[in-house]
């Protein structure tokens, strides 16, 4: 989408208007002036109750040959209004222009006060993910999917530099969502490596990438145990940027092409969404590109463990003993508690190349969805410093994060009789997503910093809703950018 900054809407051409209102009521310069030149129009939508300014609400007018429509779009009570409620608003904007059939459209800034920068980076946000839907294997009606294609933003604010920023976070967030909506029967693991590779090439990334033969000879025996039923090989993805870098960052996604449960295998309902139980792998391949062009600051190493979990001939089975790449053994009661399998070998990896800091992203457990629902992600680990400022940086980017406990209680919850740690705390699913996460700190080495986030919930989004598109939202890839230019 091509955004561009106008300090009027003289001379203009777009197809809507689009005039953010309060529900104070109060005007600002060019709403009053439109209010004028259509006689009180304005006025009379509000004092006739056709139109209340509530957060979402439109209110659609016909204007004149340059401007076809102007459309009153409604922000809330402004004392109870945030930088979250702003990027919805504007992904509802890009939404509603997409449904009028409109290519061009422009929206007046005048009630909104942000810092410059944090006002163009949100408008860019809200007009490129609302404008966002997985349509590529539609056949049909292909000709009536309309996009906008251009946005003016018309304010006196410099806010160019966010803009342009906002783009290159949320271009890489769409790269995201095209590989969590593909269907897990093209996007194998060689296919993500393929599309990762090439993104690292554009981005003077390093990219290496191992294959079945070479894990087993590394010894990655938790990620072939998961892979062992499927036909399909498995990879695992090593990308860096900047080695010279103040801090080193490890960034593991968890990388479920697709999640049949394996020989534990899950119900159909719950089985139909499992091309997203990549999203963590996806966010990481995205959050590097961004750390690219962005010039972030920090050495950062994204990892991605990628296989299917299916129960063919050779699948893991319930009660096998797994040495993992650090050494450790599991024991495997779960086959569908697979995810942490797979980063037991990723955080061991990324363990052995001395990060200062480990932070995985997984959508590990349906307990998470259970205790948080899909509004907000799970977050754990042994340093309270960078729990903080991960959950500060959520609240600061939308994707917002709530901590879950990890007493040592729970450590013998996860304890085999027959090896080190066994991959599932108990069959009556207490403290799910805590024992899944006590497993995983036995995978990261003493004296590195860690943080677990369990996205399993807020990785896909079941409607439309301001910048979420109805399938994979892409997160992770906002909130660790917030948190990588705070750090």
């Amino acid at each position: 989408m091509d955004i561009v900054v106008s300090k009027t809407k003289e001379g203009i051409q777009s197809d809507v208007l689009f005039l953010p209102i309060f529900q104070d009521r109060r005007f600002g310069k060019i709403t009053s002036e439109i209010n004028k030149e259509l006689k009180g129009l304005i006025d009379n939508a509000l004092k006739l109750d056709e139109f209340s300014g509530e957060l979402g609400k439109f209110y659609n007018i016909l204007y004149n040959s340059k401007i076809k429509r102007i459309v009153l779009t409604g922000l809330g009570k402004e004392k109870e209004f945030s930088k979250e409620k702003f990027r919805k608003a504007v992904g509802n904007i890009t939404r509603y222009a997409r449904g009028l059939k409109a290519k061009k459209i422009a929206v007046c800034l005048e009630n909104v006060n942000f810092k410059a920068y944090d006002l163009g980076f949100m408008c860019a946000e809200g007009l490129i993910l609302g404008n966002y839907s997985f349509e590529q294997h539609k056949t049909k009606e292909r000709d009536k999917i309309t996009y906008v294609g251009n946005a003016v933003l018309i304010t006196d604010e410099k806010i160019n530099e966010g803009i342009e920023e906002g783009k290159i976070v949320s271009e890489s967030v769409l790269i995201a969502r095209d590989l969590v909506n593909t269907p897990s029967m093209i996007k194998v693991p060689v296919y993500i490596a393929e599309k990762a590779k090439k993104i690292c090439s554009e981005n003077k990334i390093s990219f290496k990438v191992f294959y079945k033969n070479e894990l087993k000879k590394m010894g990655m025996n938790a990620l072939l145990a998961v892979n062992a039923g499927s036909v399909n090989e498995p990879a695992f993805l090593v990308m860096e940027y900047n080695p010279k870098g103040k801090d080193k960052i490890a960034v593991v996604g968890k990388g479920i092409t697709f999640d049949s449960g394996g020989l534990g295998i899950k119900p159909a309902n719950y089985m139909k969404d499992m091309k997203e139980d990549m999203s963590g792998a996806a966010s990481v391949i995205a959050l590097m590109r961004v750390a690219s062009l962005l010039k972030l600051k920090q050495n950062i190493i994204g990892i991605a463990p990628l296989t299917e979990n299916m129960p063919g001939n050779n699948a893991y089975k319930p009660g096998d003993i797994i040495k993992a790449y650090n050494g450790k053994t599991i024991e495997i009661q779960h086959t569908d508690a697979e995810g942490r399998v797979i980063l037991a070998d990723g955080l061991s990896y990324a363990s052995k190349i001395k990060p200062k800091t480990i932070i995985d992203l997984a959508t590990l457990t349906g307990a998470i969805v259970v205790t948080l629902g899909d509004s907000v992600a799970g977050i754990m680990g042994n340093d309270k410093f960078l729990i903080n400022n991960l959950i500060r940086a959520g609240e600061e980017s939308g994707e917002r994060l709530w901590e879950l406990p990890m007493y040592d209680e729970y450590a013998e919850m996860i304890k085999s009789d027959v090896a080190d740690v066994k991959n599932i705390g108990g069959w009556e699913g207490k403290a799910g997503s805590i024992t899944g996460a006590m497993m995983l700190k036995e995978f990261v080495d003493e004296g590195i910093k860690w943080a677990h986030l369990d996205i399993a919930g807020t990785a896909m989004s079941e409607k439309d809703d301001g910048y979420l598109a109805k399938g994979a939202t892409g997160f992770g890839v906002r909130l660790l950018v917030e948190y990588l230019k705070r750090s």
